[in-house]
């Protein structure tokens, strides 16, 4: 079965928030059909994912590990950034509460979109970021409001317009398949895209969907 433009697009969603196995399956699935991953939205953190952190953000850049391996196990050569336009660098944050975007235990320090940056004023930023990255003019928020209308002008275009990247995949590759991996607990991480089968994994157990279901 195919998808509407005439390519085949697969979901792999998790069945747990996280540690599901999400990349481990679609790195499998990568390697198998000969296919291009994408991961529109993903995230790691300053604290847990230092090494990767340090590895990207010294290099000029901000990508976690997931998108290395989807990039590595593609076919065809990308940079992580090429396939995962969204990336958010989180922090842990002491003591009760939740963050600016309502996670339990850590903040959100900033987000990569596209090519640029968008920074909460209200967590400290860490210095390798600030002498790395290009902050300086990047748009700042501090209170979920800000953060929605920058969502709105920045992160949602550039996400639609990666849906077309996605739906060109085979004209602009030799990839066979286009398989999207979820971010989270966000089931469809892109709108407005048609999927041919949903993959639902957790740790040892994988469940196939028709995308209808």
């Amino acid at each position: 079965m195919a998808s509407d433009d005439g390519s085949m697009r697969i979901l792999v969603a998790g069945g747990a928030r996280v540690d599901a196995g999400k990349t481990t399956f679609t790195t499998g699935l990568l390697d198998r059909l000969g296919a291009v991953g994408f991961k529109p939205r993903a995230g790691n953190d300053y604290w847990f994912d230092h090494d990767d952190y340090r590895r990207a953000v010294e290099a000029g850049r901000l990508y976690g590990k997931d998108a290395k391996r989807l990039a590595d196990a593609s076919t065809g050569t990308f940079a992580p950034e090429d396939l995962n336009p969204v990336h958010r660098l989180w922090r842990p944050s002491p003591g009760p509460g939740t963050g600016l975007v309502g996670a339990a235990h850590r903040q959100f320090v900033l987000d990569r979109v596209g090519e640029s940056f968008v920074v909460n004023a209200r967590t400290h930023v860490p210095k390798s970021a600030r002498e790395h990255l290009p902050l300086d003019d990047a748009p700042t928020v501090s209170s979920v409001e800000e953060l929605n209308e920058v969502t709105r002008r920045l992160h949602l275009p550039m996400l639609d317009g990666f849906a077309d990247r996605i739906r060109r995949v085979e004209t602009e590759t030799e990839a066979g398949a286009a398989v999207v991996e979820s971010y989270g607990d966000v089931a469809v991480p892109i709108r407005d895209l048609s999927f041919d089968a949903v993959a639902v994994v957790e740790p040892g157990r994988m469940r196939a969907y028709e995308p209808a279901t």
